[in-house]
């Protein structure tokens, strides 16, 4: 990986902006959070905020929050960790972007970015909080995949050799 992850930000799709966590009311973070880890308090969130922001900065993970770019509604976050030439893409976002087609376009974003000579990683897991049909077709169009669903959580993995 060559890229100084600080200056990685912002990043803009067709309908979403993806930047870093800090960027986004703690309140709207803590909303989105309390979905998945119903105990988290605000002081939790502030700290996940600044132990996130800190890792950025060591170019240790890249992590987004997920805003609409009209309402600049906070919808969720997508984090990156890095090992060995390879990406995990974790992504934890509101119910109606998870499954929905509009996932492809942050997805695609990110993918470009990760294996473009900017971070350069050969392969990327994608873990994804919902199992979205058109994210599927979109990755199988593009790359030979492999699939693998754990819980309600769906993986796919993609090498950057395998682009059809």
């Amino acid at each position: 990986m060559k890229a100084n992850f600080s200056s990685l930000h912002p990043f803009f799709t067709n309908h979403y902006k993806l930047d870093w966590i800090n960027q986004f009311q703690i309140k709207d973070v803590l909303r989105f959070l309390r979905t998945i880890f119903p105990t988290v308090t605000p002081d939790g969130v502030a700290n996940y905020i600044n132990q996130s922001m800190k890792s950025i900065m060591q170019n240790q993970k890249l992590i987004f929050g997920i805003g609409d770019k009209k309402t600049d509604h906070f919808l969720g976050m997508i984090r990156i960790d890095f090992k060995n030439h390879q990406a995990t893409m974790n992504i934890d976002c509101v119910e109606k972007l998870a499954d929905s087609e509009a996932l492809i376009e942050i997805v695609q974003r990110m993918v470009t970015l990760l294996f473009s000579d900017q971070i350069k990683v050969d392969k990327i897991k994608i873990i994804n909080n919902a199992d979205n049909e058109s994210l599927y077709h979109w990755l199988d169009d593009q790359y030979k995949i492999t699939i693998t669903s754990v819980t309600t959580r769906m993986i796919y993995i993609i090498n950057r050799n395998d682009k059809k």
